[in-house]
């Protein structure tokens, strides 16, 4: 998410986008009372510094590659061909929009 500013073309770092939470989870400054960071650090690490630094490495590993959405199988699934083929099995739906099955 942090990404789409960039993606789109508004800002040219993810810290340029006043919306976006990038700047208290990277911790470049105190996040609000209403924001949480500690679930996503806690992807990167247990050390709040170590796992600020891999978040920042994380982001700036994703810049310049192609949006997850443009991966978007059918209008549903976004995985690998292995990941939808194991899901859609389970996946009933009775009414598909039209433009889902011309996908």
């Amino acid at each position: 998410m942090v990404l789409n500013p960039i993606r789109e073309k508004v800002v040219l770092h993810p810290r340029q986008y006043g919306w976006s939470s990038y700047r208290a989870t990277a911790d470049e400054l105190t996040p609000p009372d209403w924001l949480t960071t500690d679930w996503i650090l806690g992807q990167f690490g247990t050390r709040r510094g170590d796992a600020c630094s891999r978040y920042r490495d994380f982001v700036k590993a994703g810049r310049g590659g192609a949006a997850p959405w443009d991966q978007v199988q059918g209008q549903i699934y976004l995985g690998s061909e292995d990941f939808v083929a194991r899901h859609q099995p389970n996946c009933v739906i009775r009414d598909i929009p039209r433009r889902q099955t011309q996908a």
